[in-house]
């Protein structure tokens, strides 16, 4: 504890014992700290960092007996703020981290000579508050993108498959037409559904490619224009990555 640590450095360095006032200060301190960093509230990371204000905070509280009544105080300021981003369960951002180390190490280090240390540290923990909420952000718009992304291509996969069935349901299809679909068109119907929508042309023309090779396929004398019709299915297959058969193999 902060109190053993303090009497032992006494001992060490031969000076007599505290005071009873510096004492009392000393126990208040302690327990102060006790319930800080034994909040269920704090990471493990944010218990440590607190732990190595201790001594800075008993300087303070030994110069100013009205800090704890001080909401104001930088002193408070910084810890509020290292308690803002320990949040038991969240994830400090590496960058984050290694800045808050330097600047408690430079609390530390400081203190003695500045007084004002305190006050540059609340700014800095300001901006550090800002960029991990920043980082959060992005990263929770990237996860709704994600899932927003994939409930779209359920979507788009499901209207596909209701809209070939309306076309080709009930009937014989040509082994052509099967090779076709399952070699990419259903891909690119259902890449053009999420980009263009259902009133677009290009997807009229996509879908119109199936209604044009099943007209064909129960009467080949019927006026379809088959150059036209095979220059759309390799340009809509060249449009897409695929991993099935070349494109040129499936027209």
């Amino acid at each position: 504890t902060l109190r053993e640590r303090v009497v032992e450095r006494i001992k060490e360095s031969g000076e007599h014992a505290l005071a009873e006032e510096q004492q009392a200060t000393l126990d208040v301190v302690d327990r102060f700290f006790s319930s800080v960093v034994e909040s269920p509230k704090l990471s493990d990371y944010a218990r440590e960092r607190m732990r190595s204000l201790e001594v800075p905070v008993l300087k303070v509280v030994m110069r100013d007996p009205e800090f704890f009544e001080d909401r104001d105080s930088p002193v408070r300021g910084v810890m509020d703020r290292l308690a803002q981003l320990g949040v038991r369960g969240g994830r400090i951002n590496p960058v984050v981290q290694r800045r808050v180390d330097e600047l408690i190490q430079r609390i530390n280090t400081d203190f003695e000579q500045d007084t004002g240390v305190f006050d540059g540290a609340v700014g800095e923990l300001d901006m550090l508050i800002d960029r991990q909420n920043l980082v959060y952000r992005r990263n929770v718009e990237r996860v709704t993108a994600a899932a927003e992304g994939a409930q779209k291509v359920a979507e788009s996969k499901q209207a596909v498959s209701q809209v070939l069935d309306q076309k080709l349901g009930g009937q014989k299809i040509p082994r052509a037409v099967l090779s076709l679909l399952d070699g990419g068109w259903r891909d690119l119907l259902s890449l053009t559904w999420i980009r263009q929508g259902e009133e677009s042309p290009l997807w009229q023309d996509y879908l119109s490619v199936v209604d044009s090779l099943m007209t064909f396929s129960q009467d080949p004398e019927s006026n379809v224009n088959l150059p036209e019709l095979l220059r759309v299915i390799q340009d809509g297959l060249a449009s897409i990555s695929s991993n099935h058969m070349p494109s040129s193999q499936i027209r």
